[in-house]
């Protein structure tokens, strides 16, 4: 449904361990995480992560985001379209 490029990463995080992400123009947005507590490391969901050294496509999905269902991230999502 929506065409938003998703990154993952585990810059500081653990083996098997990721933050999905979305590139926008102040840092990366965190849409979800992976085997990690919100908050840990650095990364919560619904907050822009901006030292992030190294991203990587993924095959997360927006609507696999626990932000999918809010209005304001699907506001969000058509104004990057």
């Amino acid at each position: 449904m929506y065409n938003v490029e998703v990154f993952q990463t585990n810059d500081a995080l653990g083996y098997r361990e990721y933050a999905f992400l979305i590139k926008t123009t102040d840092g990366y947005l965190c849409i979800g995480l992976q085997k990690i507590e919100d908050g840990e490391a650095g990364y919560t969901i619904g907050e822009i992560v901006k030292d992030v050294d190294f991203v990587e496509p993924t095959a997360f999905k927006v609507e696999d985001s626990p932000l999918f269902n809010t209005y304001l991230f699907k506001h969000f999502l058509k104004s990057i379209k």
